[in-house]
């Protein structure tokens, strides 16, 4: 059945589409208004649709209602197509540039005759750009550096997305007739953040059938036929079932992982692609090479054949540690679940403790909670206890850190919660020095317990903000503050190579969902990936902890002690 958020988001770009096509006739308003009003109803608009009951629900007219049936029963509407026509096709690449809406895209396109990002960058230089209204010559200079970091990420997938288009291709190659498995491989497999592609391993059971050999190639893929993305390149690399480790390790490892590999093969006589080194399993395999095998997300040439060979590999933080979320929304703030719901998902993923921890009084873009409601929010969240068997319902904030570095709530009220998440959300243009000294100034309130997503990094779509991250990862380490795993696809903060260094810091990191909805408790099967590419451990990370010792910590950071 198709969600409320796919058909608002084909009424969003339906929207866009409008403001691009004719970017001066405010027609736009009728779609984005209802996109909002599919997205956060609790109806369920696919099967008002079916039942041919849209018009009865207010704001819905027969022509929305005909664009969200035609949208439900054929995954496309005649609206769009009809819009789609007018526009060139690149100036959807227009919208991925901050600070340019849709119709001010609609403008460029029209007036300049700009059809992407390449005679965007002509127009900026050239000085037409600028003679448009609302258009001076600081804003070129920012579009210019965007159409630049566009062009630098050109071909790259972050993790999430590819790791999707991989399940997709890979349900469909599991069943094909012959096909014995299908592995994911190459950098989703090492946890890599960005990548050109996703790599898979296919093992058939007769190597010599042309039907199945042919498997192999690269095909695209598209996730949602509504997304502005452009589909995922997925990678398939057929093996023999008895080859089948030996082809998955190879497949796997990063070009230095296998130079180191390749040289100690050579040393011990062996030839990692010859016929008589094939291996079932990868555990053979690396066990032929006199090590223990390696984790997929550590096989990058640093350290760890070093350590496999001493038998020093660590026990990398597994999913299944992870017994709490310190770090999830509700409808109070922008979350799109109720507590109820946010907690009966919790409880269905085996969590046994979660924490709600919506956003703070000054972020009103995401209608934070002002201390009277949060005060009464509390009242909820006391009323929901004992109603999931299994789960512990907690109360906390994601607190904004002010300019200032101080907190949102007074201190009073930040100590009767549970856990206080510290996140940057506004000044992020501030200087080097001074964002440092603001995460450390949260960091020595002992209120905090974490610094959320602390980059504020966007995946391939905006640099952490700067600050000494040594500096900070120290102050944390001392004062006892943990630092997130943030595992919004869309954030993977801190990345798996800031992780290890806050970690060789000393300090404490946690793996949080930041879910903003039900379906998102499972981020944390990312985030985790990224802290196992950093080499965490379970004692490394607070919240696979149990649940007496992470309080015990909070109140010993309250205490001062």
């Amino acid at each position: 059945m198709i969600s409320n958020r796919a058909i608002a988001a084909h009424l969003e770009r339906i929207a866009q589409a409008i403001d691009l096509a004719d970017p001066d006739s405010g027609r736009s308003r009728t779609y984005a208004a209802a996109a909002r009003r599919v997205e956060s109803s609790k109806r369920d608009f696919a099967a008002l649709a079916e039942a041919g009951e849209l018009t009865g629900v207010s704001g819905i007219g027969p022509s929305l209602a005909r664009t969200i049936g035609e949208f439900v029963k054929d995954g496309s509407s005649r609206r769009l197509n009809e819009l789609l026509q007018r526009i060139p096709a690149g100036a959807w690449q227009l919208l991925s540039i901050r600070g340019l809406g849709a119709r001010t895209v609609g403008r460029i396109v029209r007036d300049l005759g700009v059809s992407d990002l390449d005679s965007l960058k002509a127009a900026g230089n050239d000085g037409r750009l600028s003679q448009l209204p609302g258009i001076g010559s600081r804003k070129v200079t920012g579009i210019l550096a965007e159409v630049e970091r566009i062009a630098a990420t050109r071909g790259l997938y972050p993790l999430g997305l590819a790791l999707a288009a991989g399940h997709v291709e890979a349900t469909r190659l599991g069943e094909i007739e012959g096909v014995g498995a299908v592995l994911l491989a190459g950098a989703a497999r090492r946890a890599c953040e960005t990548m050109s592609g996703v790599d898979l391993v296919v093992a058939v059971r007769d190597p010599n059938r042309p039907e199945l050999a042919a498997l192999g190639g690269e095909s695209l893929i598209q996730l949602d036929p509504d997304e502005l993305r452009e589909p995922v390149p997925v990678r398939v690399r057929v093996t023999s079932e008895e080859s089948l480790g030996s082809t998955l390790a190879l497949a796997t490892g990063s070009r230095e992982h296998l130079a180191r590999l390749t040289d100690l093969a050579r040393r011990r006589g062996i030839e990692l692609e010859s016929p008589g080194s094939a291996f079932a399993t990868e555990a053979e395999f690396y066990r032929a090479l006199g090590l223990d095998p390696i984790p997929p997300e550590l096989r990058e040439g640093r350290d760890e054949i070093d350590l496999a060979l001493r038998g020093q590999l660590p026990r990398l933080l597994e999913h299944p540690d992870l017994g709490c979320d310190l770090h999830a929304h509700s409808d109070w703030s922008d979350g799109q679940d109720s507590i109820a719901a946010m907690a009966e998902a919790g409880q269905r993923i085996g969590l046994r403790h979660l924490v709600i921890s919506d956003h703070s009084q000054s972020l009103a873009v995401a209608n934070g909670l002002s201390p009277e409601r949060l005060l009464a929010q509390r009242e909820e969240i006391k009323a929901q206890a004992g109603q999931h068997a299994g789960l512990t319902l907690l109360h906390g904030t994601e607190s904004e850190i002010r300019v200032d570095g101080s907190l949102d709530y007074e201190p009073e009220l930040l100590a009767r919660l549970d856990w206080v998440v510290a996140s940057v959300h506004a000044g992020l243009g501030q200087s080097r020095s001074v964002l440092t000294e603001r995460i450390q100034t949260a960091i020595s309130d002992p209120a905090t317990c974490v610094i959320g997503h602390p980059t504020g990094r966007i995946l391939l779509g905006r640099e952490g903000f700067d600050f000494d991250h040594d500096a900070v990862f120290a102050a944390a380490a001392e004062a006892g503050v943990a630092l997130e795993i943030n595992s919004q696809p869309g954030r993977l903060d801190l990345s798996a190579e800031l992780a290890r260094r806050a970690a060789a810091a000393g300090a404490v990191l946690t793996v949080n969902s930041d879910a903003h909805a039900a379906t998102q408790l499972a981020n944390t099967q990312l985030g985790v990936m990224i802290a196992r590419r950093a080499g965490l451990t379970r004692a490394q990370v607070i919240n696979a902890w149990e649940w007496e010792r992470i309080a015990e910590h909070r109140e010993r950071r309250l205490a001062g002690a």
